[in-house]
């Protein structure tokens, strides 16, 4: 994002990047977008992560060593709500580099139920997590207008810990998120190092901070704040760890489906539905049907398509099936349930 923020390619998210209204100790307002910088090979995901930079992935800009607090946030598609039961996870890549002085920055992401107005209106929250200069992972929740290093204290901090992982690498950032409809909410937060490796079940984690609190409403933005040197990228959200972490997701693969009535030498479209991208191959009695072996998928997460137009060479009741290779590496191979219709026979002559 650069200082004009605007629109990106994404999942689950709505409209633009726009400035979270804000002031730092009174008087230096948060700027227009996530300030950028030049550590974009610091990055790096966990060893047994399926998730990879894109090659293209440079940042906007080189400044660097700016004090000044940086906050973007876009809306979520659907907001979350605090007032329902629900388990929701994010992940982001965080790097705050030391700069020899004993300075380094601050990379928190986070939840907003609303926008301030201007830089002085505290009425609407934030709910952040990350690393800063506590110099350890913090959660914390508190007015949105305002840096998360200032106002009250840190709702949960975790131990100590270098604002870079080994290798001065990135580090990987967990969160996971419970929401219930009456008593305490929890939000727990893990930071991992690329040079290790990460559980593939969210239960085998020991978080580095746990904070437990009411919390109402519905959340409507994410938003990410940074000052100094802080680096914060490849945001990811979702409902299952699996997803944020980077590992294989189970494909949803539904069974063909043909509308109307399939007759013998006329052409007829068979369809599933899949919630990945990639290509999908249709058969029919366990055969491969002719020119349904390779097609893609259209549409966008999580729903896609794919259909294909055949001819029937047979006549009589058939079982109809598909099989998915993903496009997107996290997401597994997968065989639909068969469908049964009957092909009745040809209205015309040859």
């Amino acid at each position: 994002m650069n200082s004009v923020a605007g629109s990106s390619n994404s999942v689950g998210l709505t409209g633009n990047w726009v400035r979270v209204p804000g002031i730092k100790s009174g008087n230096d307002a948060v700027r227009a977008a996530v300030f950028t910088n030049a550590y974009n090979a610091n990055l790096a995901f966990p060893t047994n992560s399926l998730l990879t930079l894109p090659a293209s992935n440079t940042a906007a800009g080189t400044t660097t060593n700016v004090w000044s607090p940086f906050g973007s946030a876009r809306a979520l598609t659907s907001p979350i709500s605090f007032d329902s039961a629900g388990t929701y996870y994010f992940s982001y890549l965080m790097f705050a580099p030391n700069d020899g002085w004993g300075n380094w920055g601050s990379a928190v992401a986070g939840l907003l139920n609303g926008l301030p107005s201007n830089n002085t209106d505290s009425s609407k929250r934030a709910l952040y997590f990350g690393w800063t200069y506590a110099g350890a992972p913090i959660i914390k929740l508190d007015s949105a207008n305002l840096p998360v290093w200032e106002g009250g204290s840190y709702g949960a901090v975790g131990a100590s810990t270098s604002s870079v992982a080994t290798g001065n690498k990135s580090w990987f950032v967990v969160v996971r998120i419970n929401t219930v409809a009456t008593g305490n909410d929890s939000v727990r937060i893990k930071l991992f190092a690329p040079s290790g490796t990460i559980p593939t079940s969210d239960s085998a984690i020991t978080w580095d901070a746990t904070y437990s609190t009411p919390i109402t409403g519905d959340w409507t933005h994410l938003a990410v704040q940074t000052e100094y040197n802080g680096l914060i990228d490849e945001i990811r959200g979702g409902l299952s760890y699996s997803g944020v972490a980077g590992f294989a997701s189970a494909t949803t693969l539904g069974a063909p489906s043909i509308s109307g009535l399939v007759r013998k030498g006329n052409s007829s479209t068979i369809s599933v539905s899949v919630n990945a991208p990639g290509f999908v191959r249709f058969f029919i009695n366990g055969k491969r049907i002719p020119g349904c072996l390779k097609v893609a998928t259209s549409g966008t997460s999580p729903n896609f398509t794919a259909s294909c137009t055949w001819k029937p060479s047979v006549q009589g009741t058939r079982t109809f099936s598909a099989s998915f290779t993903p496009a997107d590496s996290t997401f597994l191979a997968a065989d639909s349930s068969p469908s049964v219709f009957p092909i009745s026979k040809r209205t015309n002559t040859r």
